[in-house]
């Protein structure tokens, strides 16, 4: 990839970035704090509503360009190196992503068994979810 794509790329992640930013922030949907200003109320309709739903499809295609990048020697695919970069992605997307989902039960866990915090937790949720698991089983 050449120096001016890269920069290329840049650019529009950051303006991506921005819309989805944007779009996240809340502020430009309130009709009633905007009132009379018609303008200024369709310019940020049109903007978060039109605009900036293009944000996370072209991260989608600007990923998915970079991550098939190199795999075509002339007409032929290296499925090898797709293979290798598969895996790659999964340890380093799906590692974090169970990690991330198993630190919430792990905390509320240990949370139901410290002594003098257990009566903040409420009805031994997760504890008691597991053994009635294991009474269906």
């Amino acid at each position: 990839m050449t120096q001016y794509l890269s920069d290329k790329f840049k650019v529009l992640s950051l303006i991506s970035i921005i819309l989805v930013l944007y779009i996240h922030s809340g502020f430009h949907d309130y009709p009633n704090e905007i009132q009379g200003m018609i303008f200024n109320a369709n310019l940020q309709n049109f903007i978060s509503g039109m605009i900036g739903r293009c944000a996370v499809p072209l991260f989608y295609a600007i990923s998915g360009y970079l991550f098939f990048t190199g795999l075509y020697g002339g007409r032929n695919a290296n499925y090898q190196k797709l293979w290798f970069k598969i895996k790659k992605r999964g340890k380093t997307l799906l590692v974090p992503y169970i990690i991330a989902c198993l630190f919430p039960v792990v905390f509320n866990l240990a949370l139901e068994f410290i002594p003098g915090i257990e009566q903040f937790v409420n009805n031994k949720g997760i504890s008691g979810t597991l053994a009635n698991f294991r009474g269906i089983m």
